[in-house]
């Protein structure tokens, strides 16, 4: 939830030093549960019941990163609908309607357009990405808030 709300503050003049920081404390909260969970718990189980939890745990990754991918991809892309009308060449703002937005997100694509095309590209994207970080926040309080129950 740190690392999250910490991505929230971040803006197109945020300097490297400090994005770069933020990612890594998402990056420690994170990563440090991940490697450990598989073999802490084939630790207890008996040997008759490991490979039924390793395809669980399996399963469960994969679920995972369909909630970590596909759903902030579509909160993106109606975030980008949402916000794209501030871009004032119509061209590139059809161009990246209804999900074409990541697509053309590359810097050296981007870096051929005007200036002011460019600011107000990276504007949006900022709005946008900011919003899946205020829902990865919320979906990570219901985590931590399930895991008492």
């Amino acid at each position: 939830m740190i690392g999250l709300g910490l991505f929230t503050l971040q803006t197109r003049y945020t300097r490297t030093a400090v994005w770069v920081t933020f990612q890594a404390v998402e990056a420690i909260g994170q990563g440090l549960v991940i490697p450990t969970i598989l073999p802490t718990i084939q630790a207890f189980l008996p040997e008759s019941e490991l490979a039924s939890y390793v395809g669980m745990y399996s399963f469960l990754r994969v679920f995972d990163f369909v909630w970590g991918i596909t759903i902030p991809a579509i909160i993106f892309n109606a975030q980008w609908n949402k916000k794209h009308h501030v871009i004032g060449d119509l061209a590139i703002r059809e161009q990246r309607r209804n999900g074409m937005a990541y697509h053309f997100a590359s810097g050296t694509y981007r870096t051929m357009l005007p200036i002011t095309v460019q600011d107000q590209i990276v504007g949006v994207y900022t709005e946008s990405l900011r919003t899946i970080w205020q829902v990865g926040i919320m979906l990570a309080l219901l985590g931590f808030l399930a895991a008492f129950v």
